[in-house]
């Protein structure tokens, strides 16, 4: 039986195609990116397994709870304002750092990554 979260996305999915249809866009041209704030390593795990495998989250404190804890092969996006004194745990934990909104902050994340030996990805 399917659970209610299942039912949901199943329901997300379709209006997402929908929405692509119209507009005659493919599929691999979006991107559904659940976010985890307030929402327990539980209910995420319930997420995973009913195929999400990239999350966005937007506290490094959360982050640091949850991400240990939940499979290594899920991909994690930053999409809240990030302060500069969180930036290294933010290039160790994301793949991928959202809303980067001034030039000092993206040269603390270069920074950091290159300290760390990786590129990481923002937008901006």
């Amino acid at each position: 039986m399917p659970s209610e979260f299942s039912e949901k996305l199943a329901l997300i999915h379709q209006k997402m195609e929908e929405s692509l249809n119209k507009c005659g866009r493919p599929e691999e041209d979006v991107v559904l990116l659940p976010a985890t704030k307030k929402q327990s390593a539980e209910k995420i795990q319930e997420a995973i397994e009913c195929g999400i495998k990239r999350f966005g989250e937007n506290r490094i404190q959360e982050a640091r709870e949850k991400i240990p804890v939940l499979p290594t092969s899920i991909r994690w996006d930053f999409i809240g304002g990030l302060q500069r004194n969180k930036v290294k745990e933010a290039v160790y934990s994301f793949d991928l750092i959202h809303s980067v909104e001034s030039l000092k902050l993206a040269q603390e994340i270069d920074k950091r990554a290159e300290q760390l030996g990786v590129a990481q990805k923002i937008l901006i």
